[in-house]
């Protein structure tokens, strides 16, 4: 395991980061945040990249891939509170059971995803996802700037509220969005209201699976 304080500590930041950075079965925790940048950025074989009580895990390459059930988590726990991911690269893909999360817990609110990618694949059986409890509902924002390409997403996008808290947000700008049959993104509530759902695009949108944002109790619907 390794504790950092400082994303420089682990040697990622530089003013020429081209090489790639490979992690397999890593398990690292950091407190005060964490910057991975490189040419390809991989996360695979069990990997876990933690960030405690606000922190801000950043990960920043042409291409970005998380697999093998790997895991990139800033959520609450006890005392600390739920942090940021920010993900900015060329290709971003999700595969094999991995998850991305910013949790909030009890009155803790969530934390928040943003991801920057011109293209992004999201396989079945992955998750992003930023639920809330009682606490305020944190977001999923993913756009691909200039130029944008294709987002297939067959795995789950959620930002659900479980108690009073109110659903986050999930916004989506693409050059073109496909749900597909296994697909997922859902920003429902419960007590609270339920968070709005937006997809932008300049080509087209295709939806096979669901898109749902619904409260299921008392709360209004996004």
């Amino acid at each position: 395991v390794f504790v950092s304080a400082a994303p420089e500590a682990f040697g990622f930041l530089g003013e020429n980061p081209g090489g790639s950075i490979t992690f397999q079965g890593s398990q690292i925790v950091t407190g005060g945040g964490m910057g991975l940048v490189g040419g390809n950025v991989i996360l695979e074989n069990k990997t876990e990249l933690t960030g405690q009580d606000g922190a801000t895990i950043r990960l920043e390459g042409q291409s970005i891939l998380l697999q093998d059930e790997s895991i990139l988590d800033v959520s609450a726990e006890s005392e600390l509170k739920a942090g940021s991911i920010l993900i900015e690269s060329g290709e971003f893909n999700l595969k094999g059971k991995s998850i991305v999360m910013a949790d909030g817990l009890s009155e803790q609110p969530s934390g928040s995803v943003s991801i920057v990618a011109k293209d992004m694949d999201i396989e079945k059986g992955t998750e992003i996802r930023v639920i809330t409890e009682d606490g305020e509902g944190g977001g999923i924002t993913i756009e691909s700037g200039v130029g944008g390409g294709m987002y297939t997403i067959d795995g789950s996008l959620v930002t659900d509220a479980k108690g009073a808290g109110a659903g986050g947000a999930i916004s989506i700008e693409g050059g073109g969005i496909v749900v597909g049959e296994n697909g997922k993104i859902s920003a429902n509530g419960a007590e609270g209201a339920a968070g709005g759902i937006r997809l932008e695009t300049a080509g087209e949108v295709e939806i096979l699976g669901k898109v749902s944002s619904d409260a299921k109790k008392s709360g209004d619907g996004g």
